[in-house]
């Protein structure tokens, strides 16, 4: 190969890779296309497949899954007094470094956008009642199979279904519960030394960091009437430990959590 022609080679692939936005390359195997990082070209679908490893600044990764190849996309702008999403994890008093955060979680595809996909305030599926809410599986095939609503977590307590808000799967959230379900259960003895035959529902509230801590916990919802049964619940699950969200966000979980009769 002559140096001309060697030039002239390296010059065409310069201008290849240039003519990418931001975040994006030319996959070697695709001339003229451009994939986000982290992603590989197929072939086959004649497009860039998988999730994305990072997006440039303003943008936030949207999850590949059977039906999408991933992608990134504008971070979407979240507005504090939208009355969609008061009650549920934004308020008027809400932290402002939480509000911050959210952008992180958030997903662009979609119908209000507070999910990876889907419309509404899902995560990969539509808002329709509370069970509905960001409850998607975000294309893993290693994951534990989810507990199911109304399942025993331990003798006495049952789990509802979650609503969680972020990039974390179900059977994660599910999975970090069941590791302290010994202490949750242990939080009722004071309630049945009270009364044996009592029953109720609490929802803990909590938000998992980017590293998978618990930051914060508290009763969103009860009906059992018992301070101190809620207090322990809230503490044990702050000290739970989850998988990170995917993307480097946040996510925020409302968790029920059933009390039945120990016989039950």
């Amino acid at each position: 190969m002559t140096p001309v022609l060697s030039v002239l080679i390296a010059l065409s692939s310069g201008a290849a890779a240039s003519d990418c936005p931001e975040g994006q390359e030319s996959p070697k195997k695709a001339k003229g296309a451009c994939c986000w990082a982290g992603q590989a070209w197929d072939r086959k679908a004649g497009a860039c497949q998988g999730t994305p490893s990072a997006c440039p600044e303003g943008m936030i990764i949207v999850l590949a899954d059977e039906s999408y190849p991933g992608s990134c996309e504008p971070r979407p702008e979240v507005r504090r007094d939208d009355p969609e999403l008061e009650g549920i994890f934004i308020t008027s008093s809400t932290d402002p470094e939480l509000v911050g955060g959210i952008g992180a979680l958030i997903g662009a595809q979609g119908t209000g956008g507070l999910g990876a996909r889907g419309s509404g305030l899902g995560g990969g599926g539509s808002a329709e009642g509370l069970g509905g809410l960001g409850t998607g599986g975000f294309g893993r095939a290693d994951l534990p199979p989810p507990t199911p609503s109304g399942a025993a977590l331990a003798p006495g307590l049952h789990v509802g279904e979650p609503i969680i808000l972020g990039a974390l799967d179900k059977a994660l959230v599910d999975a970090g519960v069941a590791r302290v379900a010994e202490q949750l259960a242990a939080c009722t003895e004071g309630l049945r030394a009270e009364d044996a035959a009592a029953t109720g529902k609490v929802v803990v509230k909590f938000v998992i960091d980017q590293q998978g801590k618990v930051t914060t916990a508290n009763t969103k919802a009860s009906t059992l009437g018992h301070a101190g049964t809620e207090d322990c619940l809230n503490a044990e699950l702050l000290k739970a430990g989850f998988e990170a969200p995917v993307g480097g966000g946040i996510a925020i979980v409302s968790y029920p959590l059933v009390i039945v009769p120990l016989d039950g």
